[in-house]
């Protein structure tokens, strides 16, 4: 099972899973006037998909 800093394989150990979690923050902020630009529309979308395929980056996942 992956983990939010890498993958599990051949010769690598959990270190205090249980004991030990870390949590990130990410913000995209975007000027208002700016926000509906087509230039910031396909990055702010990518970073949401992104997000969707990959839910243990978000917070909301858990």
């Amino acid at each position: 099972m992956p983990t939010r800093t890498g993958g599990v394989g051949p010769g690598l150990i959990g270190v205090l899973p249980e004991e030990l979690r870390i949590q990130r923050t990410y913000w995209l902020v975007v000027p208002r006037d700016l926000a509906e630009l087509l230039r910031v529309r396909v990055i702010t979308d990518a970073i949401d998909a992104l997000v969707a395929e990959h839910p243990h980056l978000s917070v909301r996942a858990r």
